[in-house]
Formats: C-alpha cells, structure tokens, sequence
C-alpha cells in the first residue's frame, strides 16, 4: 500500500520510527539540560558522578539529531546519520538504563530503557550494513 506517491507503507514507518525516536532523545537530552538538577532522584545523581548532566543532554540530543535527520535523508547521509545517531543513542541509553536500574523499586523504567538501547543499537547496525552494501557494489564496478 501507497501513503504517498513516493513511499510505500513499510518505509512511511519506518521513517516514523526514526523520527520519534530521536526526537525522545532530544527531548531527554532538553530535560537533562534544562530542569535535571531539579530532581533528586539517586539515577541523576548516579549519572552525574559519570558526566554532568548538561553533557548527558548535549549527547543524547546530539544522537536524537542524527536518527531525526536520518528521517528525511538519502543515500548514504542517512545510513552514516543512522550509525552516528544509533551508536550515541545507544551508549546513552544503556547507562541511562544501568543508572535508573540502580535506584529502581521495579524494573520497569530501566527494561524500557534497555529496549529502546537495543532499538539504536539495530539502528546503527543497519545503517552499518547499508553502507557496506553501497560500498561493497561500488568497488565492484
């Protein structure tokens, strides 16, 4: 099925996905920025032994804008927007999740957290195998 002339159903979502998935990362990385020292909770205090809480918004919101741009990209760009953002995302949000995962009294925050790393995590993987397939068919020519 066709929701636009130029994009099928299948790649309609999954450029959703790219987007709303970054823009979670900017929206985090903005509330680290903004308002996190308002909060007491052990995970930020946690995280700010590691980084301040500044630095964990610029990355995550640095990460959130590869995979958003990555949305609205071709080619190469995208698949490279795809690694940087997914790989950031990733790191981010694994010691995002081992932070909370510290502090928790259930676990569900942090298995969140843990799912949605893993989410980058396929991200940049297939970024990385677009990549080397375009590059892999360029050499052969």
């Amino acid at each position: 099925m066709r929701i636009f002339k130029w994009q099928t159903e299948e790649k309609f979502l999954a450029n959703m996905m790219l987007l709303s998935n970054g823009l979670f990362l900017v929206i985090s990385g903005y509330y680290f920025i903004a308002d996190g020292y308002k909060s007491a909770a052990p995970t930020y205090e946690l995280m700010t032994g590691l980084m301040p809480l500044e630095a964990w918004g610029v990355v995550m919101a640095i990460a959130g804008l590869f995979l958003s741009a990555a949305a609205f990209q071709l080619g190469t760009m995208r698949y490279s927007s795809m690694i940087a953002g997914g790989v950031l995302g990733a790191v981010m949000v694994t010691l995002y999740a081992m932070a909370s995962a510290e502090g928790a009294t259930t676990y569900l925050v942090p298995v969140r957290y843990a799912v949605m790393a893993c989410f980058n995590l396929l991200i940049a993987v297939l970024g990385g195998i677009e990549v080397w397939r375009i590059k892999k068919s360029m050499s052969r020519r």
